[in-house]
């Protein structure tokens, strides 16, 4: 008996048949691919994403900004910045404080993905779709 399925090749001559599943509970598929993705999980897992990003901003933001005080006050920066621009040198440490936790703060999201990543490795395939 021949059954032609849905496509564009012609049957062949001789039929070939493929061996029938056996059921073998010593073999079974790993967690990651019998889970499978709902859109409730899916949402949730946004959401466990933008705050992982969030946490990891407000992290990275003060950490640039509480190594950067530091490294801003050893350096004559204001007072370049100051001739430069012709503002105050209090002034200039401020918009230096501001740029470098400005940095840490987009940082963030980029470490917040790989942990994000690392923690979910099992469904980042169907995440993605």
């Amino acid at each position: 008996m021949f059954v032609r399925h849905a496509s564009t090749t012609t049957p062949s001559s001789t039929p070939t048949s493929s061996p029938p599943p056996t059921a073998n509970s010593s073999s079974t598929p790993p967690p990651s691919q019998t889970e499978t993705l709902t859109w409730n999980r899916f949402l949730a897992l946004r959401k466990t994403r933008r705050r992982v990003n969030l946490a990891a901003s407000v992290i990275s933001g003060l950490g640039f900004t509480a190594v950067g005080i530091p490294i801003l006050s050893q350096q004559d920066l204001d007072a370049m910045g100051s001739q430069t621009l012709g503002l105050d040198p209090f002034i200039m440490l401020g918009l230096y404080t501001a740029a470098i936790g400005a940095v840490g703060w987009m940082v963030g999201p980029v470490v917040g993905n790989q942990v994000f990543g690392l923690w979910f490795r099992g469904l980042k395939g169907q995440i993605a779709q």
